[in-house]
């Protein structure tokens, strides 16, 4: 064989073997593009994308399949232009699909979900940008009248399936966290046995959500139950707990040094190996507009204490002292009944900040470079609970930095039902609620709930 043929052999093999990974990727991409259904251009499909799909000014794209649309208080995407039109044009197109409420139960829920999402971001303050007000009100009309037609009975809400219990039935990941390999994820088979050694957290004295901060976050379409575990028999997280209650006058020491013998220093140390859960369950709103908490887990975080010093010395040394992982749902994973949907976030992997976020949009600042702007997942959990010790569990000292006339947080022993409904009574009262049953209520044409 010459030279020549033998070249011409080599590059084509490469050339199979390349198109065989670009075939794989553009096999992957299809699958995660397929969130509803496997026919990618299917009419839900090409609306979620429409919604929560962004473009950077060199094609990569984000957004898809996330739980969150990316969409922050300065943006106008959606707002003007094509991706306006697209959104308005789609959503017309679903009001007329006398079969989406033919749709799997799942799916339904889902999709309104989004919707509403979407339909809150168009309500938040935005000063000076009264321009584009026409624009959300057309979206707003439309996205109400689809969150009823997607709407599910109370029942039908109460018995989706609990993905959660799926993901750890699944065995995809340990269930208990391992000391001697503290990187890897665990996603705990026990967490919500109320006779197991996680507890889940109430505040019984201000009877309100124990995390508001993320109730805030996601204006209530969500709610979250934070657990604890201290290490030991689920006694000793009861005694814990018991003992930041009884904290004389917590708020003036948060923080103790190790030789600390003051008496009026009460605050318990938390033990190393101590492990907090955040679970967000996702609130859907029903045919005849009630506000109902579902069985669906969107993300669970979890964070496990190393090392608990007296102070940080560095960057570094305080996000030793701590292990977090996280894991989110993804739609087209619950769909396929693969481990109830929730993948956990690898180590390195980076998304766009939402939580707590700026007002503007990495993907309309001129001259951005919007992938930039993404931060390291696991890394923002240690960066908000970052006090060392007792002062990074934020149920318990958040309250003490609030205004005035806030009493200090009394933790205990509480059923996650309650988080859920502490947080439909937080959402009831804000403006958001009020706008969308004002169009609930008004004269929608074949409403749902007239038929």
């Amino acid at each position: 064989m010459n030279k020549a043929l033998s070249r011409i052999l080599v590059l084509c093999a490469l050339l199979l073997q390349n198109d065989g990974v670009f075939g794989q990727q553009r096999h992957e991409a299809a699958r995660e593009a397929a969130v509803y259904f496997d026919d990618t251009q299917h009419l839900w499909n090409k609306l979620h994308r429409a919604l929560f799909e962004r473009t950077t000014p060199t094609g990569a794209q984000f957004g898809i399949d996330t739980v969150d649309p990316l969409l922050w208080l300065e943006t106008t995407h959606l707002l003007e232009g094509e991706s306006h039109t697209r959104a308005i044009a789609l959503l017309e197109d679903l009001l007329m699909d006398d079969g989406a409420r033919d749709a799997p139960h799942v799916a339904r829920a889902l999709l309104q979900h989004e919707l509403w999402s979407v339909f809150d971001w168009t309500l938040a303050p935005r000063p000076g940008s009264a321009q584009l007000e026409p624009a959300r009100k057309a979206l707003r009309i439309r996205l109400a009248k689809a969150i009823l037609q997607l709407a599910l009975s109370k029942a039908q809400i109460g018995a989706l399936p609990d993905n959660y219990a799926q993901a750890a039935a699944a065995h995809a990941y340990p269930a208990a966290n391992d000391s001697d390999h503290p990187g890897t994820p665990f996603l705990p088979a026990d967490l919500f046995d109320v006779e197991g050694p996680w507890v889940s957290v109430a505040d019984v004295r201000n009877m309100r959500p124990v995390a508001l901060s993320h109730v805030e976050a996601s204006s209530g379409r969500s709610n979250f139950v934070v657990l604890v575990r201290v290490p030991g028999p689920r006694t000793a997280t009861l005694e814990f707990l018991e003992a930041l209650g009884a904290a004389n006058e917590p708020w003036k020491q948060l923080v103790l040094d190790a030789e600390d013998t003051d008496p009026h220093h009460t605050l318990p140390r938390i033990p190393v190996g101590t492990q907090f859960a955040l679970v967000r369950r996702m609130n859907l709103i029903s045919e005849k507009g009630e506000l109902v908490p579902s069985p669906l887990t969107q993300s669970v975080q979890l964070r496990v204490y190393r090392n608990v010093p007296a102070s940080f010395e560095s960057i570094k040394q305080r996000e030793e002292a701590q292990s977090s992982f996280e894991f989110v749902l993804s739609k087209a994973r619950l769909r396929r009944a693969t481990a109830g949907g929730l993948r956990a976030i690898d180590s390195e992997e980076r998304a766009f900040v939402l939580f707590g976020a700026h007002a503007w949009d990495p993907f309309e600042l001129p001259g951005a470079i919007p992938q930039q702007r993404r931060a390291q997942v696991l890394k923002r959990c240690v960066g908000c609970h970052r006090s060392p010790g007792v002062g990074s569990f934020l149920s318990f000292t958040r309250p003490f930095r609030r205004p005035r006339g806030t009493d200090a947080p009394k933790l205990q022993f509480g059923q996650p039902q309650q988080q859920a409904d502490l947080t439909v009574q937080w959402k009831k009262k804000r403006r958001d609620w009020r706008q969308i049953q004002k169009l609930f209520d008004s004269d929608f044409a074949d409403s749902p709930r007239d038929r």
